[in-house]
């Protein structure tokens, strides 16, 4: 995630990285929602990993509301956040 992305949950654990200036890891719990830029995802639980650079949310629904995009929604949802790929993924 860039430095103007925004994690919302009710619970965030995270695990630093080596060099002690980033996150290597985060998990999110309870009403998560992730913006990124304009984008806004929505969903029960989300996981952050910075290589490679992704998040993991899922719900019941996990959504995702682009502007341009449109809005999409799935049991699990991937960002790749390099080349703003999203994967859906059904249970």
């Amino acid at each position: 995630m860039c430095s103007s992305d925004l994690m919302i949950s009710e619970s965030l654990d995270g695990l630093i990285a080596g060099d002690g200036r980033s996150v290597e890891h985060a998990t999110a719990r309870g009403k998560v929602q992730i913006r990124q830029g304009a984008r806004i995802c929505k969903g029960d639980t989300a996981d952050y990993y910075l290589n490679p650079q992704k998040f993991v949310l899922l719900g019941n629904p996990a959504e995702v509301n682009d502007p341009e995009k449109g809005r999409s929604y799935a049991g699990r949802l991937t960002s790749f956040i390099a080349d703003d790929r999203i994967l859906l993924e059904n249970r």
